[in-house]
Formats: structure tokens, C-alpha cells, sequence
């Protein structure tokens, strides 16, 4: 099951409950269009009754439906336009056209680093080669205009269009990267399981063995509910050592982000509990409900981010039914609509006569008188003889 950017579109905003319950917190998020008036419905519902706090979805959904913010081509003319005025500094002074270079590389490497970003980084990689060459740094020029090669991997550089002195620069770096071994790398990250992008390439999900020339190099880790990482490191003759990206956890605005983007690509799995759990993040509630419209009613996957297995999956024909049985697998039991008079008492017991405390005492006087007689009348007559009735 994947979510779709318009069933988000058509979604109607849902208003945020008038009364706040005080029991745990759960998103209702419908998966497709088709769900969403009974997820509004199912809202309504919990709230007004006294267990479960349906927070308002609405908001959350709106931001997703406006797709991704984040627009890495803007990331690559900033690079590009920062590369051009390092690159008239080189005359005058070659040390601070290098600096200047660096300075997208602090502030926003990792959106440089992505598949598209990479673009970014090669000009300044050949700026800075030609000023390093300027103040006579002929191996570090070198390094840096392998690293732009290497990074070129739509081939969209002309060398025909670069300025004498790095065109040198260039064709030098592309025969010496030709002659290179490749060395074995290893990228890890704390989550595992993270995608790994080296220079522009996926390269797998951490951890990741692979194999790099030696010289500079750029890796992007990624996983949904948490920050990406990124740097640039050298790569030896015998190797690297990568330390492993320890990631982030998301949240607020660069988290309602990635949903977004996960929504335009389609890959936002309902079904996937690690998928939910970012919906769970986003809004800050314990338990998530899934949505779905079914030829029988409404059925409602729930999950509890953090955990395992899932609660179980609510169906209905009716929100007053499904919210019952959503309660009863979240607190355990459905709870009584708020406002609603509690059941009337029991019509009064009455006590059976062999419940009386009269009856239990006539009953032992009764046993008791009767065992007393027939002790009397047992006991023997003067001659030994024992004669009932006399």
C-alpha cells in the first residue's frame, strides 16, 4: 500500500477536538482519499468519548500535500555562483579563493552530497585546484581536481570550455585516476540500515563495503526519521577509516520534509511499521491509525511506534463500533461516550430462603435436637439391654 500526494490534497482538514481527553495520544491518517471522512468521522468520535486523544491531522497533512521545500538544484547555483567569485579571487589571492570554497561545504554539504547535489561540488573543487596550483601547491591541485573528475559522473563537463590553467589540471587528473587501484572502504552508521550515496552514487544501505580510488572522496548517509550525515574524506593507498555516522533523530519541520518527499516518490509504505512511525514522530502520539475503507466498513491498522507488533486492526460498520474496538486494543476496553449516562443498576438480589440466616439455624437446631435424641435413647436399660422406645 502506498500513500499518494493527492489523496492528501483532497483530504479535508479535520477541526481540532473541542475537549482534550486525558488518555493516550493517536494520529488518524487515512490512507487514500477514499478514507478520509471516516478517518475525520472516526476523530470525532474518539473525542468525544473519554479515552483516546485524537490529535488533528489536518495540519500535518496540509504540509505533506504541499510536496518538498527543499529544491537541491538551488543548493547546486549557490555552489556555482560562490565557485565563480572564488574563482576571480585566484590573481589576487589564491589562499582566500581556496577558503571561500569551503564555505558551502560547512554550511550545507549534505545537500551538496545527494545525487543531484553533487554537481555542486565540482566547480568548487576546480576552482579550488586552479588557486592551489596558483600558489604553487601542485599535489594538493592535483588531489582536488581528481576529486572533481570524480564527481563529474554525467560526464557534464566540457574540458574544451574550462579556463587554460584548469583544463591542464583536468586532463592530467583524468590519466592519473585511470592508472589508480581501488582499495577496499567500509561506511557504517549508528542506525544501520541507512543509504549510503558516494560521490553522487547509491552505494548500498550501511554497513557498506566497497571499493574507491585513492584520493577524496564524498558520502551522504540517509534514513527516514533522522538527520542526514555527510563528509569528505581521503582515501589512502592502504585505505580509509570512515568514522561511522552517528545519526540524529528528525523532528518538526526537516521531518515533515522527508514525509513529503516519501509521499512524492511513493515510497510512504502504510504497512510498514518503521514508515508509520514517522507520522507517530511528526504529531508526537503514541499510537498511529491507518485508515482504510473496506467493502465491510472501516478497518483501522493501529501501531505503536517504538514496539514491535502492532496492537491489531479495528473494523466496523459503524465509527461508534470501530472506536470501540480500538479502545479496547489500546487501554485495553472500550470506554463510555462522554455525556452518556452510566448503565442502570441492577434490579436487587433477592435472597433465596436457604440464604437466610433463620434457615441455617433452624436447620442446625434441627440437627442438633436429633443427634441429642438419639444419644438418649441409645443408652442401656439396668440389665445391659437397650430397648428403643421404652
Amino acid at each position: 500500500m502506498r500513500l499518494h500526494a493527492a489523496a492528501l490534497v483532497l483530504a479535508p482538514a479535520i477541526a481540532a477536538p473541542g475537549i482534550a481527553n486525558a488518555g493516550p495520544a493517536i494520529l488518524l491518517w487515512p490512507a487514500d482519499e477514499a478514507a478520509a471522512p471516516a478517518s475525520a468521522e472516526l476523530e470525532e468520535t474518539l473525542a468525544d468519548r473519554a479515552g483516546l486523544s485524537p490529535v488533528d491531522s489536518g495540519p500535518i497533512r496540509r504540509r505533506v500535500a504541499e510536496g518538498t521545500r527543499v529544491d537541491p538544484l538551488l543548493f547546486v547555483s549557490e555552489a556555482g555562483r560562490v565557485a565563480e567569485t572564488a574563482a576571480a579571487m585566484i590573481p589576487a589571492s589564491p589562499e582566500s579563493a581556496v577558503e571561500a570554497t569551503r564555505g558551502p561545504e560547512r554550511e550545507y554539504l549534505a545537500d551538496l552530497a545527494t545525487e543531484t547535489g553533487v554537481r555542486g561540488l565540482v566547480p568548487l573543487a576546480i576552482v579550488r585546484a586552479r588557486a592551489l596550483a596558483k600558489a604553487g601547491d601542485r599535489t594538493a591541485a592535483q588531489r582536488e581536481a581528481m576529486f572533481a573528475v570524480g564527481l563529474d559522473i554525467r560526464a557534464e563537463v566540457d574540458p574544451a570550455s574550462l579556463p587554460a590553467d584548469a583544463r591542464a589540471i583536468w586532463q592530467a587528473a583524468l590519466g592519473e585516476l585511470a592508472g589508480l587501484p581501488r582499495v577496499e572502504v567500509r561506511i557504517e552508521s549508528t542506525p544501520e540500515g541507512a543509504r549510503a550515496i558516494l560521490d553522487g552514487r547509491v552505494a548500498g544501505r550501511t554497513p557498506v563495503d566497497t571499493e574507491l580510488t585513492p584520493g577524496f572522496h564524498v558520502v551522504r548517509v540517509e534514513r527516514p526519521g533522522f538527520e542526514a550525515g555527510a563528509r569528505i574524506f581521503e582515501v589512502g593507498v592502504d585505505g580509509a577509516e570512515v568514522p561511522p555516522f552517528a545519526l540524529r533523530t528528525s523532528l518538526g519541520e526537516p521531518l515533515l520534509e522527508q514525509i513529503a518527499g516519501l509521499v512524492a516518490a511513493g515510497d510512504l509504505a502504510l504497512d510498514d511499521a518503521d514508515m508509520v512511525a514517522l507520522l507517530g514522530a511528526a504529531a508526537q502520539v503514541r499510537y498511529v491509525g491507518v485508515v482504510r475503507r473496506t467493502d465491510a466498513g472501516t478497518s483501522v491498522t493501529i501501531f505503536e511506534p517504538g514496539r514491535e507488533r502492532s496492537p491489531g486492526v479495528a473494523s466496523g460498520r459503524t465509527a461508534a463500533a470501530v472506536a470501540a474496538l480500538i479502545e479496547t486494543l489500546t487501554l485495553g476496553a472500550p470506554v463510555r461516550p462522554r455525556g452518556e449516562p452510566p448503565p442502570p443498576p441492577p434490579p436487587p438480589r433477592r435472597d433465596r430462603f436457604y440464604e437466610k440466616w433463620w434457615f441455617w439455624a433452624a436447620a442446625g437446631a434441627v440437627v442438633v435436637g436429633g443427634a441429642t435424641t438419639i444419644v438418649v435413647l441409645s443408652q442401656p436399660e439396668p440389665d445391659g439391654v437397650v430397648r428403643w422406645g421404652n
